[in-house]
């Protein structure tokens, strides 16, 4: 018996440069992914970013425009009572409802402009014409308040005013100078709008059940000047002083202890702008209540 010894060739195992390919394809694909997921997001932002400027460039000439609008009403109400005033035109005036010249301010404005039920047709086509002419891409809503109606809180800050020289020639012509304390004022004013607001709300009630005025102006006498006593308004602690007016309502925000709901209470009723006084025809009910407590709610209302 013989035996065939055949040689067999030899298997080479694969080159190593086969899977390096494999890899740097894969990376290259991955890579591209990422640059394509990359520059779609940024794409998406700066698309985004676009439109938020545009939106706000729209809402503040918007708001411009109701302001200007609101300055134009305010200077044609002027010109109105200057005319109704004049002497020479007090047969005009004696006609004339002094309440509709009012209206000239009190009465708010809108945009779009609403087409009244009672318009005519030929009016509501000529109202949508000059919207859609007017160029305007948005809408407002302008209200004139009279800040006359409302307590000053930065009369805290004031601690005499001039009194008008005495009608006795005896005594010196010149103005004097009388002390004034407008906490004894602001203090039970303010008390009283809480206690009105417990009786509404009772989650109010349930965090400012010991709330008083005087802790109120407390907490507005540590914003406003050094050396206060503490306020025992609920979460109320000691901060730095502005030592300085208030600018405007919501600088109430950076005092500890009056909180949203607290703000809601207070808005209605002060201001910080100087007026010559309080305008009783203007104020709300709530005001005139707190000012006077001893009204019930039928002379208020009268």
């Amino acid at each position: 018996m013989k035996y065939v010894l055949r040689r067999r060739g030899k298997i080479r195992p694969k080159s190593p440069k086969n899977g390096i390919a494999l890899f740097m394809v894969i990376s290259a694909v991955g890579l591209l992914a990422v640059l394509v997921s990359e520059l779609t997001y940024t794409t998406q932002m700066n698309s985004r970013l676009a439109y938020n400027y545009i939106d706000n460039l729209k809402a503040h000439y918007m708001a411009k425009a109701a302001f200007r609008l609101s300055l134009v009403r305010l200077r044609a109400y002027l010109q109105v009572k200057t005319f109704l005033n004049d002497p020479a035109n007090e047969q005009i005036a004696s006609v004339v409802n002094k309440k509709m010249t009012e209206k000239i301010w009190e009465m708010p404005i809108t945009f779009p402009l609403p087409v009244p039920e009672s318009a005519t047709p030929g009016e509501g086509d000529g109202i949508k014409k000059f919207v859609k002419e007017s160029s305007f891409s948005g809408s407002f809503f302008a209200m004139i308040q009279s800040e006359s109606s409302k307590l000053n809180i930065n009369n805290l800050l004031v601690k005499t005013v001039e009194q008008p020289p005495s009608a006795d020639k005896s005594q010196a012509p010149a103005a004097t100078p009388a002390p004034v304390n407008f906490r004894e004022v602001l203090e039970p004013a303010l008390n009283s709008l809480v206690e009105q607001k417990r009786k509404d709300d009772r989650e109010f009630a349930d965090v400012h059940r010991n709330t008083t005025g005087k802790d109120i102006v407390d907490a507005l006498m540590a914003y406003l000047q050094e050396g206060q006593p503490p306020s025992n308004l609920p979460g109320f602690k000691p901060f730095k002083p502005k030592l300085a007016p208030f600018y405007s309502l919501s600088e109430l925000h950076l005092i500890p202890g009056i909180d949203d709901d607290l703000f809601e209470v207070l808005r209605p009723n002060i201001t910080v702008y100087s007026t010559p006084g309080i305008n009783i025809n203007k104020m709300s009910k709530k005001t005139l209540l707190s000012i006077i407590p001893e009204l019930n709610d039928e002379d208020a209302d009268a």
